[in-house]
């Protein structure tokens, strides 16, 4: 299930990522979230065992189309018509065929194909290259407790501040303020 939850994600992220580099708008939300449950459904549904290449090539440029689909359907104001351009009503065929290539400019096909390459790599080497982080992260953090720990900083001893001898003049206009201080009556 995990597997399947990082491909679902991993494709529905790269997908939107590179539709909106592509020049295509970002669907609301609420949309992108439906797209990631869905296409998590059904990487866990298909992704059981380890597909072949060609497969998993296969299953990627669908998952491209249909999300290229979902996005432009969500993100504007598209009206799907049945064959020979009529509305939809009961007993007609919905195509999808205009909305897939209505991006048929090249910056859109390029970028959907990047998505998809990045996408078959994630999926076909991504657990290896996240397995050999999280050794390499191991040993570091293994070698980073064997390094002898430094001692902790003491704080500086204060030094005895000690009072300067006043001058002779500051000692005369001391002493005299000093002296005259206190009740009249005892001044004079």
């Amino acid at each position: 299930m995990l597997r399947g939850a990082a491909a679902g994600s991993l494709t529905t992220f790269l997908a939107l990522l590179f539709h909106v580099l592509g020049g295509g708008i970002a669907p609301p939300a609420a949309a992108v979230g439906g797209f990631v449950l869905a296409s998590v459904w059904i990487s866990v549904v298909i992704g059981r065992r380890r597909p072949s290449l060609p497969l998993l090539i296969l299953a990627v440029a669908v998952s491209q189309a249909v999300l290229h689909t979902g996005f432009e359907m969500t993100s504007s104001s598209v009206v799907l018509l049945a064959p020979g351009g009529a509305g939809l009503h009961a007993g007609h065929e919905l195509s999808l065929g205009p909305v897939v290539l209505a991006h048929a400019g090249g910056a859109m096909w390029l970028a959907h194909l990047a998505a998809g390459v990045l996408t078959v790599l994630g999926i076909r080497h991504g657990e290896a290259v996240l397995r050999r982080l999280a050794e390499a992260a191991h040993v570091v953090l293994v070698r980073l407790q064997r390094l002898p720990m430094p001692a902790p900083l003491e704080a500086p001893a204060r030094a005895a501040v000690l009072p300067r001898p006043a001058g002779p003049l500051l000692r005369r206009l001391l002493r005299s303020v000093l002296l005259r201080r206190g009740p009249p009556a005892l001044a004079a």
